[in-house]
């Protein structure tokens, strides 16, 4: 890499950041950031990059800024100096960039599924032709675990390619994307739902038992579970049933008609007509993408199926009002039921736990932490480069705690690397930098170093003051703790790096008459009278 000028242009449009360079066959290429991955912009010039280039573009670091973003699957940086920029203009410059990168992932939130495609095209797009070739299909469809054949999804290639020049563009990998994803599983599980709502038997509400339509329904959702090789992971029994979907729903409020109301379970046993041997996604779609189930019927699936007796109709209709607008909350089609599936609305995680709600006042031992194991590497552990992008990600995902395996350098300067091994070698002094500049963007919590030391002493000293320099008040420097003691709290420790290691254990040196010792306190050359 060598710093040359750039004339960079936004897309606002295609959400890029893109400029031309020449490569090494003399040829002018276009390169692009997609401003749909970008992590964080910086101030200054603290990546890799600008420091080996600091005696040279030092003088630049007030106009300068690095923009990470993520590139198949890994945190990548450009780094830009703006020589031509007075400081007044830079802000303004960089300000602008910034509203931009907001404004996009705002309407990503907005659009989930579109910026769910956008980041499989820029995957899938290699070569960045603006168009998908055969194997780079085959190459994403690999990479997405999808549990087809080869041929397969050739034969859904060849489908979507309407004008059969041999790629895809962006409207036909859509098409392909429908096709490929869609789940027969889950339409023959509508198609059941509905089944199930036209069967019921209208009558008036009586008393229920609820002890005993607790224990029906759960047997029901572990038949609904195993018969998708799973097991049921949210463990609560309803306390009574749904609607009989016969009302106008709209104007309902609580329903609550008797279990013995339904003429057969709402998805009863061997309701799945293939088991986990049968290729799923190679079977053909029955209903269209657009097909409705009825709000009864989700209803329903919501309490029996989904244990939640608490839902009700205008819960369901203020989810569906959100999940799809367009249907006018007479129900959900096939294609967004599936999405809802798989969202977050329906993660089995208890939504309230997202935020903080624990006690964070108890010693710092008393807690789980979220930890990163060779945080350095981008790949295995034998011969795969090493990065200081990946400290920088694994903080952005909320990691407190990164590891630094750390060995003495060529230089006497402290690398990290993974030892013994071939895997590349990164600058300890950049690790810290990056972690002072990343550590809190996500969260307030203390950062854990877990330093793996193999340095020598004179090594070590240049890393306590590379701790101390870098970091300078972030950096948590504990009193003489007595045996025992507490360690301080995660509220305690807020906005501090913690460093983690093994502390060198003090020996006793038996010194004889006449020995004198030196600045370190090692015996050495012989004095003549006294005592040491």
């Amino acid at each position: 890499w060598q710093p040359c000028e750039k004339v960079l242009t936004i897309d606002i449009e295609r959400n890029e950041l893109y400029w031309t360079e020449t490569n090494g066959l003399m040829l002018s290429v276009r390169r692009t950031v997609d401003l749909t991955t970008v992590v964080d912009i910086v101030f200054g010039q603290n990546t890799p990059k600008f420091r080996r280039y600091r005696n040279t573009h030092g003088d630049l670091e007030a106009v300068s800024i690095s923009v990470f973003y993520m590139h198949r699957n890994r945190t990548r940086s450009l780094d830009l100096a703006m020589r031509r920029a007075d400081k007044l203009e830079f802000d303004l410059l960089v300000n602008a960039l910034e509203l931009i990168v907001e404004d996009i992932n705002a309407r990503m939130a907005a659009d989930v599924d579109g910026a769910y495609i956008k980041r499989l095209w820029a995957r899938a797009d290699k070569d960045e032709s603006g168009t998908l070739s055969e194997s780079e299909v085959i190459s994403l469809a690999a990479s997405l675990n999808i549990g087809c054949t080869r041929e397969h999804i050739v034969s859904l290639f060849k489908e979507v390619d309407v004008d059969n020049d041999g790629t895809l563009s962006m409207d036909e990998f859509k098409q392909f994307l429908r096709r490929v994803l869609q789940r027969p599983e889950i339409e023959v599980m509508i198609e059941e739902l509905e089944g199930s709502v036209k069967s019921v038997v209208a009558r008036e509400p009586t008393p229920v038992n609820r002890a005993t339509a607790s224990s029906s329904v759960s047997q029901r959702a572990s038949l609904f579970l195993t018969s998708l090789g799973g097991n049921s992971r949210r463990g609560t029994a309803m306390s009574s049933s749904s609607s009989s979907g016969l009302a106008d729903l709209a104007e309902e409020e609580e329903p609550e008609p008797p279990m013995a109301a339904y003429t057969k379970p709402i998805l009863p046993p061997g309701w799945l007509p293939y088991n986990s041997e049968t290729n799923a996604s190679e079977l053909s779609p029955k209903l269209p993408s657009t097909h409705v189930l009825s709000l009864a019927a989700y209803l329903r699936w919501r309490r029996e199926v989904q244990c939640e007796p608490d839902v009700t109709v205008a819960t369901c209709m203020a989810d569906l009002a959100t999940i799809e607008p367009s249907t006018g909350n007479r129900g959900i089609s096939t294609h967004a039921f599936a999405r809802f599936l798989f969202s977050a609305e329906n993660d089995v995680m208890d939504p309230l736990k997202h935020e903080l709600y624990q006690d964070m006042t108890q010693p710092l031992s008393h807690y789980w932490c979220a930890s990163s194991h060779n945080t350095y590497l981008e790949g295995d552990q034998l011969r795969s480069f090493s990065s200081v992008n990946r400290y920088i990600a694994d903080l952005h995902k909320g990691c407190r705690c990164v590891e630094l395996d750390c060995w003495d350098g060529e230089d006497g300067e402290p690398i990290i690397y993974h030892g013994h091994t071939l895997t590349s070698k990164i600058s300890y002094h950049d690790v810290i930098v990056a972690i002072r500049d990343h550590a809190f963007k996500t969260s307030a919590y203390p950062v854990i170093l877990s330093l793996e030391n193999h340095c020598s002493i004179p090594v070590q000293r240049k890393m306590a003051a590379y701790l101390r320099g870098i970091l300078g008040d972030l950096l948590y420097i504990p009193t003489d703790m007595v045996k025992g003691e507490m360690l301080p709290s995660p509220d305690a420790l807020k906005y501090k790096v913690v460093v983690k290691g093994k502390k060198l254990k003090l020996q006793r040196v038996s010194v004889r008459p006449g020995t004198a010792l030196n600045a370190s306190g090692v015996p050495g050359a012989e004095v003549s009278g006294g005592e040491a």
